[in-house]
Formats: structure tokens, C-alpha cells, sequence
């Protein structure tokens, strides 16, 4: 089933304080990307975030699971994106640890 695009615009404005969050369709999922980084995707209306070790430790307890089959699994962000406070830093810490540089909170 493919994602909705009400929850795709919800999950950017969730993000906003992250950096430039933008996304691509892509076969009825979307590919979310931060100051021109890939961090997440979002599939069936699920959220992952590409792993690092910076998100898992700031995720603490992490799900991790593939968004669909023969993918590499992501971190599977089950409703925490509802505190945006919570789900920008990880959208910013990952899009730090994936473009290799430092970013002012």
C-alpha cells in the first residue's frame, strides 16, 4: 500500500527543525531527505531512519527492521515522530553522521 501524502507533509513538518526537510516519490513510497541528505523513507505509512550509530544512541531501544523486502534494515520509528522536539534531532543527528560533518543545533 502506498503512503499517504497527508503523512508525508506531517512527518516533514515533524522534522522542520532539523534542516531543509524535503521529499521524492519512489514507487509510492518517499524518500525524506535533510539539507540534501537521504535520512529516511517512509513506506506503508511507516517511518525508518537510515542507521548510524549516533541515532541509535540517541534513539536508545531500537526496532530495526527492513521497510520492504531484500532492503537493509532501518531503524523503525513506530510513533516517537509525534514528538517533534524528539524526532528533528534525530532527523539532524543522522543527517550529521550520513554527510560526515558538524551542525549547529
Amino acid at each position: 500500500m502506498p503512503s499517504d501524502k497527508k503523512f508525508i507533509s506531517y512527518i516533514a513538518e515533524q522534522a522542520r527543525h532539523a534542516g531543509l526537510i524535503t521529499s521524492k516519490s519512489m514507487m509510492g513510497e518517499y524518500l525524506i531527505y535533510c539539507d540534501g541528505i537521504y535520512v529516511a523513507l517512509v513506506s506503508d505509512n511507516l517511518v525508518f531512519v537510515k542507521p548510524s550509530p549516533e541515532g541509535k544512541s540517541w534513539i536508545g531501544e531500537v526496532v530495526e527492521r527492513p521497510p520492504y523486502p531484500g532492503s537493509k534494515p532501518c531503524y523503525l520509528i513506530e510513533s516517537r515522530f509525534e514528538d517533534e522536539k524528539w524526532f528533528s534531532e534525530l532527523i539532524r543527528i543522522t543527517m550529521v553522521a550520513l554527510s560526515g560533518k558538524k551542525k549547529k543545533k
